[in-house]
């Protein structure tokens, strides 16, 4: 039998036995009789197998040979020197041995072995002869350690003898390298060619490497055939993780083209690359994938299941059916970087359904992708799991995020958003899903049949989920090149979902932007943030171009809506909001919001009047907006370029649309000093009087609606009792009101409750919460609630929020928004609850 013939371990144990000669320049022959070959560790004789080894040295001019006749040691299952050297050998260099009979067949092979101390050592080998007594000849570079058993099995060498012409099958031939490196450990290399193989099964501990050579299927194959497989009678099992499986440097070539008429799924099992370990054990396949081209799948390019560990780095898939990335199970771990994907036909990017649970039934996984491209369709579903994105960009196509019960963090990068019915983008069960610096692209639909009469957006469902947070932070929203004017673009859409279920979309400092298209036109979003019936809308600052910067949808009960924009700035040529919920629970804030008359627009189908609006929006106006101008009750109409007039500012103190918002004028008296009483009826304009005041005595100052008092110098003080009204005492212990407070046209302030208890929050994990509570007698669910924390738990970077959870009890949240854990301190939280 020839040399490569052998058993591996005992071909991999002689490789090095060679090598651990420490001669600076030396060579071997080595002389094999008898057999057959027992696989190692089973019963070997001496008497069955005998070996002869022959070492090479040289002074420079004349070779030497020294012999020695090994044994196979059976109880420690290797073979051993038997004996010292029986003799010495000399002839000329570049003459061929004497013993071995001339050569049949002479082939030369380089294998690379790596020692304990990571020195590298070449093995060149030449084969002589044919039949049962053969001889191999090596030259070994210089090295002075042993090697390891680490070799490399060359599938174009013998034994293998792999064609690589494209048109022979090479994967019996194939398969044998792989069998016999997993054996000895090793690298199987394939030298450029391209080889034409079915399905060849790959495992742990194994390197595959074949930079410019090519893996291609065979036409007509069935559905099943996998390139390279983990085969399920003998995939990967233990305690802990395996050796890696490497693979790099290939091409493999599907062959999309020739493997008959497909329309769907009929061939979707026949992935490029198939990857999975046993759930019956904790311990992953480790897998490493890196410098690979994958081309022209029916199936998947990279298909990772159940209990893996890949690392995946600098890949190229093209034209792969259904993903040229897929996760399907469950106990899994992929880190990618550096993936681009490709494609026309039938072409996705990323798909994730981890629905083929791991160890322990697990559908878990950990999912981190950085510097990835995907030029269409991003299909993530994942359970209980950590996800990580990093500058991953999404060109067209849909884009859905299914997220129950997982944390996902998206850095950067860019994701088309597509059709809100039909292939739509869209994020459902966004447990705790926040994108950062996102650009999200509003582009035409590439579905067949879904043209200008639906919607584009991405859509957000909450469903029976309840405390999910959804968070778009430094996020822009722009309007694609592809958009048809008759196309309905929605930036951000969210489902009915019901605002007690306190699942919120918390959105800071937005930018959605218009693209101005050859003529000098904007097209802008329809819709910027719209809600369908309930929910739960937080925007921090941020500027939305728009037709309907906000639509707030019909509530149906439950489906109350709570809204907070703070410091949003909208440019909706003549819209600022649609509201159709009319509900008193359903609650609309304003705060730091100011808006030019053109942009201040509101339209309702269902009026205005019934909801609960807190705060007010600073409208500038260019005159008089009583009877024309649409306004929220709270809402202040300032002019522009002050008159100099006694009324430059109106409160709105009905809501409407036009005349049938209620606008009450703030008259203003500056340096009004009196001595005496001051009793001033304004009924005829149901006015009110705005002044500064200094001087001393009484004063009485009535009015059938507001009063308001604003001093830029000095302290205003009040002692005074309306007629028939409610009493106001001042005096050096302070004011004390026992009726309502109305401040700046606002809401009236029946009651202000504080109270403080000592708090001590546990450790945070990253992007984790905690709730505790504290007794505050008399107040009720809608109350308005601020919390100040301690300084000393103020020292690490937690936010602290308050609410009234129920009667009496006001719950404060701990958030920790950074990457590490975080304890804060202990001490004395105050609660400060306003009572409308």
């Amino acid at each position: 039998m020839k040399l490569m013939r052998l058993h591996s371990p005992l071909k991999a144990f002689l490789c090095a036995l060679l090598l651990s000669m420490s001669l600076s320049s030396h060579a071997a022959l080595l002389k094999v009789t008898g057999g057959p070959v027992a696989p190692l560790g089973k019963t070997l004789s001496s008497a069955t197998l005998k070996a002869t080894l022959l070492s090479e040295y040289s002074d420079g001019v004349t070779r030497y040979a020294r012999i020695w006749d090994l044994e196979y040691d059976a109880v420690n299952a290797r073979w051993k020197p038997k004996g010292t050297a029986n003799g010495t050998l000399a002839y000329l260099p570049g003459a061929a041995p004497g013993d071995p009979t001339p050569p049949l067949t002479r082939f030369v092979e380089t294998l690379t072995f790596t020692d304990g101390g990571n020195q590298t050592k070449s093995f060149d080998q030449q084969l002589f002869g044919t039949g049962t007594n053969e001889w191999a000849y090596a030259t070994v570079s210089q090295g002075t350690q042993a090697a390891s058993t680490l070799a490399q099995f060359n599938v174009k060498l013998a034994p293998y003898r792999a064609k690589g012409d494209g048109f022979t099958n090479d994967t019996a031939a194939i398969q044998a390298a792989i069998n016999d490196a997993r054996q000895a450990g090793g690298t199987v290399f394939f030298p450029p060619a391209t080889y034409s193989v079915t399905s060849l099964s790959v495992y742990a501990g194994l390197i595959l490497e074949g930079y410019g050579a090519t893996l291609k299927r065979p036409a007509n194959q069935p559905n099943g055939t996998r390139t390279l497989t983990t085969p399920t009678a003998d995939l990967y099992s233990g305690a802990t993780d395996s050796a890696p499986l490497v693979i790099r440097g290939l091409t493999i070539d599907g062959n999309r083209a020739n493997q008959g008429a497909y329309t769907g799924s009929e061939l979707d099992q026949a992935q490029l690359i198939a990857l999975a370990g046993s759930n019956a054990t904790p311990g992953r396949l480790r897998v490493i994938l890196e410098d690979l081209v994958l081309l022209e799948s029916t199936s998947d390019g990279i298909l990772v299941n159940h209990n893996v560990d890949a690392r995946i780095s600098n890949v190229f898939a093209h034209n792969c059916w259904r993903g040229g990335l897929v996760l399907t199970g469950g106990h899994s771990v992929i880190q990618g970087s550096k993936i681009r994907v490709t494609g026309t036909t039938n072409a996705r990017g990323f798909d994730s359904e981890t629905d083929s649970p791991g160890y322990g039934g697990s559908t878990s996984t950990t999912l981190q992708l950085s510097d990835c491209y995907f030029e269409q369709y991003f299909d993530m579903g994942v359970t209980n799991s950590i996800v990580t994105l990093s500058n991953v960009t999404v060109e067209r196509g849909s884009v859905t995020f299914i997220t129950l019960g997982s944390k996902v963090n998206v850095i950067g990068g860019s994701f088309p958003m597509g059709l809100r019915n039909g292939s739509t983008s869209r994020i459902v069960y966004p447990h705790n899903v926040t994108f950062q610096g996102t650009r999200f692209v509003l582009t035409e639909s590439v579905e067949t049949g879904l043209e200008a009469d639906r919607s584009l957006g991405f859509d957000v469902y909450f469903s029976t989920q309840t405390k999910q947070r959804l968070r778009l932070i430094d996020c822009i929203w722009e309007v694609g090149t592809d958009v048809e004017d008759t196309d309905t673009l929605t930036a951000l859409y969210v489902q009915p979902t019901n605002a007690g279920d306190d699942n919120r979309v918390i959105v800071v400092n937005p930018s959605i932007r218009p693209w101005r298209d050859a003529g000098g036109i904007d097209r802008k979003v329809d819709y910027g943030f719209s809600l369908a019936q309930g929910g739960i809308l937080e925007v921090q600052g941020g500027k939305v171009v728009a037709s309907n910067p906000v639509w707030f949808s019909e509530n149906i009960a439950p489906g109350n809506v709570e809204i907070t924009l703070d410091g949003l700035s909208v440019d909706g040529s003549g819209k600022w909001a649609h509201i159709e919920t009319h509900d008193a629970a359903s609650i609309i804030r304003t705060r730091n919001v100011t808006v030019e008359e053109a942009d201040s627009g509101i339209s309702t189908a269902f009026g205005l009047a019934n909801n609960t609006y807190i705060g007010g929006r600073t409208i500038l106006v260019d005159s008089d907006p009583t009877g024309r101008l649409s306004g929220l009750k709270g809402d202040r109409a300032v002019l522009k370029v002050p008159s100099g007039s006694s009324t430059e500012t109106w409160v709105c103190t009905g809501s409407g649309i036009g005349a049938a918002a209620t606008w009450t004028s703030a008259q203003v008296m500056d340096g009004l000093q009196v001595n005496g009483d001051v009793t001033s009826n304004t009924t005829a304009n149901s006015g009110a009087f705005l002044f500064n005041s200094s001087g001393h005595g009484s004063r009485r100052i009535a009015g059938t609606n507001n009063v308001e008092l604003f001093t830029t110098l000095g302290t205003v003080y009040l002692s005074a009792s309306g007629p028939g009204g409610n009493q106001a005492a001042l005096s050096s212990a302070g004011l004390s009101l026992s009726g309502s407070l109305s401040v700046g046209g606002g809401t009236p302030v029946a009651k202000l409750l504080s109270t403080s208890a000592t708090l001590d929050f546990p450790s945070l994990s990253a992007g984790d919460y905690s709730d505790l509570t504290m007794t505050v007698t008399g107040v009720a669910a809608g109350d308005a609630v601020q919390v100040t924390p301690p300084a000393a738990a103020m020292a690490v970077p937690v936010f602290f929020q308050a609410w009234v959870s129920a009667p009496d009890t006001v719950s404060i949240r701990g958030y920790n928004p950074t990457g590490g854990a975080i304890d804060p301190a202990s001490g004395s939280f105050r609660a400060v609850v306003t009572k409308f």
